[in-house]
């Protein structure tokens, strides 16, 4: 494939949202909870023959909720505006688009602990307790075929406020805005599925 051909995919790509080399970040995270569902824990003979576990198997998941009840997912819609990107110092005009987000709860203790330090500022207690599921994460990611710094618009933090759930909605105000997405719009959304998502566990 010559240069020429090669920029004209790549601005074929950026005009349509898409990021064909870009890696998925969520398809590595369900790789590497595939790969270790599908580790073999070492296992000893006794003296009758029979195999036991010599360790615990640590799948790498969080715990059950204790203090909510979680949907694992939901959806929403983004509506952009038309805007211009920047490329070969040209404008280029990107047309109106609703695109899909879906809303994901966030099971494995590695990826917990990597939002955790994005929206606590590197908390070391704030990514000991994601690390235990005693404070929870969803995050809200593109459905469709987006440009890779649209893929993930929001993470939702879930706590434990006196034996009730209470989340706080973080939206990335700067992603949103270069993409002319009214911010309001976005977090009220967010908010409307996330009191239908989000339940008092009954006593």
């Amino acid at each position: 494939m010559d240069k020429s051909t090669r920029e004209a995919m790549e601005l074929f790509a950026m005009l349509n949202g898409g990021t064909p080399l870009v890696p998925n970040e969520d398809a590595i995270l369900d790789e590497a909870i595939r790969n270790e569902k599908g580790k073999v824990t070492s296992k000893k003979k006794t003296s009758n023959n029979k195999e036991v576990d010599s360790r615990p198997v640590n799948t790498g998941l969080l715990p059950t909720c204790t203090f909510a009840k979680l949907a694992d997912c939901g959806e929403m819609t983004v509506f952009f505006k038309e805007h211009y990107i920047q490329y070969k110092e040209q404008q280029w005009p990107v047309p109106d688009r609703t695109v899909k987000y879906e809303i994901k709860l966030v099971k494995t203790t590695h990826e917990a602990k990597r939002i955790s330090e994005i929206v606590s500022n590197n908390s070391a207690k704030e990514k000991e307790d994601a690390a235990k599921g005693l404070v929870r994460y969803y995050k809200v990611v593109a459905a469709e075929n987006v440009n890779n710094d649209v893929t993930t618009i929001a993470y939702v933090k879930v706590v434990n406020v006196k034996g009730a759930p209470s989340f706080m909605i973080l939206t990335n105000n700067g992603v949103l805005k270069k993409y002319n997405a009214n911010i309001e719009d976005v977090s009220y959304e967010l908010k409307r599925k996330m009191l239908t998502m989000i339940k008092k566990i009954k006593a």
